[in-house]
């Protein structure tokens, strides 16, 4: 499998951007030497291949979060359909990764 990343770094000369892959097998310790600066943005993207009887773990985002098996074509609920009166009065917002992630319906 190969992972492909893609990282953005602000420096005193502009920001500039680092890109490549890496294999993967069972461990990956990936290390980029950046010049002085701040990053901006990090991305990584590994593509699995998986049968219709595979599942994943997705472990919770805090420790006493639901963590269920998911099969592939599973998808989770975020709260982007609820009145924000509601997220707000019960701090639904409080709880994930809403604040700094946007998932598709």
């Amino acid at each position: 499998m190969k992972l492909n990343y893609i990282v953005k770094v602000n420096t005193d000369e502009g920001v500039r951007t680092f890109q490549g892959s890496a294999e993967l097998s069972h461990v990956l310790r990936l290390r980029l030497d950046f010049p002085e600066g701040s990053i901006l943005s990090a991305k990584a993207e590994l593509q699995i291949g998986c049968s219709s009887e595979d599942r994943i773990f997705m472990n919770g985002f805090q420790s006493w979060t639901y963590s269920p098996e998911y099969d592939r074509d599973a998808h989770t609920h975020g709260i982007g359909h609820l009145p924000k009166a509601v997220v707000r009065h019960y701090g639904l917002d409080r709880y994930g990764d809403y604040n700094f992630v946007s998932y598709p319906e």
